[in-house]
C-alpha cells in the first residue's frame, strides 16, 4: 500500500520540486500508526472507535503506564498491517504537563518499525 507522505507537523510533504511525496510499505504503516496515536477516540465522525482515549485512559490521574500502554495497543490494533506490538514503553514527559513519551515497536506485514512520540 501507499499513502501521501506527511511531515513532522502532520502537513503534506512536498519534494524539492514541489511535488507531493508518497510513503509505502513499512513507513506507510508507521505513518498510519502515528495518525492513530494523535487522534482522540471519537474525534473522526466516520469511525468514532478509531484513535486513543487520551483523556480518559492515557493521561488519567494517577498516571498508570500499564493502562496507557494497554490503550495504545488497542488503538494500534485498528491498523490492518500491524501484525504485533512487540514492545511498548510509556512515561510522563517531565518537562511538559499532560504529555507522554512512548517508544513502540511493531511488527508489520513489511517488517519491524519503531514509533516514538
Amino acid at each position: 500500500m501507499f499513502d501521501l507522505a506527511l511531515n513532522s507537523q502532520g502537513n503534506l510533504y512536498l519534494t524539492e520540486g514541489q511535488e507531493l511525496a508518497t510513503v509505502a510499505d513499512g513507513p506507510e504503516v508507521a505513518q498510519s500508526c502515528g495518525i492513530i496515536l494523535k487522534t482522540q477516540q471519537g474525534e473522526w465522525f466516520l469511525n468514532e472507535s478509531e484513535g486513543i482515549d487520551h483523556l480518559g485512559k492515557v493521561l488519567a490521574r494517577p498516571f498508570r503506564p500499564g493502562h496507557a500502554a494497554r490503550e495504545i495497543r488497542r488503538g494500534l490494533r485498528a491498523v490492518e498491517e500491524v501484525q504485533d506490538i512487540t514492545g511498548i514503553t510509556v512515561e510522563l514527559d517531565p518537562d511538559i504537563q499532560y504529555k507522554i513519551n512512548a517508544e513502540i515497536d511493531i511488527m508489520t506485514d513489511y517488517g519491524a518499525e519503531r514509533l516514538t512520540t
